[in-house]
C-alpha cells in the first residue's frame, strides 16, 4: 500500500561497515535517487555520526534536512533517518527495538559477516519493523517470533 511521505516516519536504515560501506540499506523514499546520491548520503552519515568507543551509545543529530539516530555494533553501525520534522525519540525507538531484534537474530554477535549470512531474516526483520516506512512494531521479541516463523 502506498503511503504519503507525511505518514513515513523512517525514510530510510543504514546498516554500515567500520568503512562506512553498506552492507545492508533499505530507503522507503526516493530522496536519494541514484545509487551514487545513496552512497554519498550513506558517507555523511558514516563520517558525522560513526560511533565512538563505547559502541551501543545512540547517536542523534541532523544532516542536511534529516534526523539521523545511529548505533554501533562490533564492527558495523545501524542508522535510521527521518525527515527534519521527525521526532527523534520515535526514530530512536524504532532503532532500538530493531537493534535488540537484530542481536537477538545474531545471537549477540552483531558483525558483518553474521549479517551477511542472515541476510534474508535481514530484510524480512525489515519488513516486520516498518511498511514504506511506517512502523508496525517496535518489539524486538515480537519482530524476532514473525521473522522466525
Amino acid at each position: 500500500m502506498p503511503y504519503l511521505d507525511n505518514y513515513k516516519v523512517v525514510r530510510g536504515i543504514l546498516i554500515l561497515d567500520e568503512e562506512g560501506n553498506a552492507i545492508v540499506k533499505k530507503y522507503y523514499t526516493n530522496d536519494f535517487p541514484t545509487a551514487e546520491s545513496q552512497t554519498a548520503f550513506e558517507q555523511q552519515v558514516f563520517k558525522k555520526f560513526k560511533p565512538g568507543n563505547s559502541k551501543e551509545d545512540t547517536s542523534i543529530g541532523i544532516l542536511d534536512r534529516y534526523v539521523v539516530v545511529g548505533k554501533g555494533g562490533n564492527d558495523c553501525s545501524i542508522f535510521f533517518y527521518g525527515s527534519e520534522n521527525e521526532n527523534e525519540m520515535i526514530l530512536i525507538s524504532a532503532m532500538d527495538g530493531f537493534f535488540e531484534a537484530l542481536k537477538l537474530l545474531l545471537k549477540d554477535k552483531l558483525e558483518r559477516n553474521e549479517i551477511l549470512k542472515k541476510m534474508p531474516s535481514m530484510f524480512l526483520l525489515m519488513d516486520e519493523l516498518c511498511d514504506a516506512g511506517v512502523l508496525k512494531e517496535i518489539d524486538a521479541g515480537i519482530l524476532i517470533r514473525n521473522v522466525e516463523m
